[in-house]
């Protein structure tokens, strides 16, 4: 499936990440999840698709406003067609009609989700957006992160080093 998916995405790089120093590691999908499928008109459909919008150049924002209506449109074929008994959830050789809730779509920040869930309206589907955070940038492990980076950049700065030994990455506690 999408795990299974991911794996051979990244590994057909010798360098997925651009640094030699991050290495990809594949895992193994969840024991109870290995055996799910997902079938339109009794065809296996892929766990991940490629999209590309046409044309040669093309602004980043068309791009995201493309996607999400791609995206949107695919949801509202997939959903009509578990209505219908087409698209079905495979749980080994039991399945059910796939529903709005069996569907996620993962998003970089509010903006992208706001664009997929304005596409989504548009074409009549309820959606909800969770998250706790704006971007994985605004979290404290994120902040510490920073804290690190900037102390091996300047560890002469005193303040600076403070910060990065007060996090919980270190394990220190006050005197």
């Amino acid at each position: 499936g999408m795990v299974g998916s991911v794996n051979r995405l990244f590994s057909l790089s010798d360098n997925p990440f651009m640094f030699r120093e991050i290495p990809f590691l594949p895992v193994k999908a969840a024991a109870k999840n290995q055996g799910l499928r997902f079938t339109v008109d009794a065809a296996d459909v892929p766990a991940m698709n490629v999209w590309l919008m046409p044309g040669d150049t093309v602004g980043s924002g068309d791009y995201q406003t493309f996607m999400a209506q791609l995206c949107a449109t695919q949801i509202r074929d997939w959903l009509s067609a578990g209505q219908q008994g087409r698209a079905l959830l495979w749980r080994g050789e039991t399945s059910r009609p796939v529903q709005a809730s069996d569907i996620t779509v993962l998003v970089r920040n509010r903006l992208e989700a706001a664009q997929v869930r304005e596409a989504l309206q548009t074409l009549g589907i309820p959606s909800v957006y969770l998250s706790n955070r704006d971007s994985v940038f605004e979290t404290l492990e994120a902040q510490e992160l920073l804290w690190l980076l900037q102390a091996v950049l300047a560890p002469e700065r005193e303040n600076t080093l403070r910060s990065a030994l007060a996090t919980s990455m270190f394990g220190l506690t006050a005197l």
